[in-house]
C-alpha cells in the first residue's frame, strides 16, 4: 500500500529467508522480491497495464539474469546452463512477459476487491 510498506516487507522475508531458508536467499531478492516491489510501484506511478507489464517483466528478466549470468548460480537448476546463450535469454524474457502479466492481472484484481474495504476503515 506504501513505498515504505514494500521495502520493509522485502527486508523482513529476506531476514526470515536468512533464518529459515538460507538457499532461497539468493534467489529471493533477484527475482520475486524485486518483482513485488516493481509491481507495487509501477501499479502507483504507470497509468497503462501495458507499462506496468513490461516494466516489471524487464524487472525480472534482469533480476534472473545477474544470478544466472553474473553471479554463475543456477537459477532454474541444471535445465539452464549459466553461460550465456540468447535462446536462453528470449526464454526467459518470454517467461518474465508471461509471469508479469499474470502478477499485474491477478493484484488489479484483488486492488478491485479490496479498495471498498480500505476505504471503509477509519485511519
Amino acid at each position: 500500500m506504501s513505498l515504505r510498506s514494500g521495502i520493509f516487507t522485502y527486508i523482513l522475508t529476506i531476514l526470515l529467508l536468512l533464518s529459515l531458508q538460507p538457499s532461497e536467499l539468493l534467489i529471493f531478492p533477484f527475482t520475486t522480491g524485486l518483482l513485488g516491489l516493481g509491481l507495487g510501484w509501477t501499479l502507483r506511478k504507470l497509468n497503462k497495464r501495458l507499462h506496468v507489464v513490461l516494466t516489471n517483466a524487464l524487472l525480472l528478466c534482469i533480476g534472473i539474469c545477474i544470478p544466472l549470468y553474473a553471479l554463475g548460480f543456477p537459477v532454474f537448476g541444471p535445465t539452464v546452463s549459466s553461460s550465456f546463450n540468447p535462446i536462453t535469454l528470449l526464454l526467459i524474457l518470454a517467461f518474465t512477459l508471461l509471469y508479469s502479466w499474470i502478477w499485474t492481472a491477478l493484484s488489479l484484481y484483488i486492488l478491485r476487491k479490496i479498495k471498498p474495504i480500505l476505504q471503509a476503515v477509519p485511519v
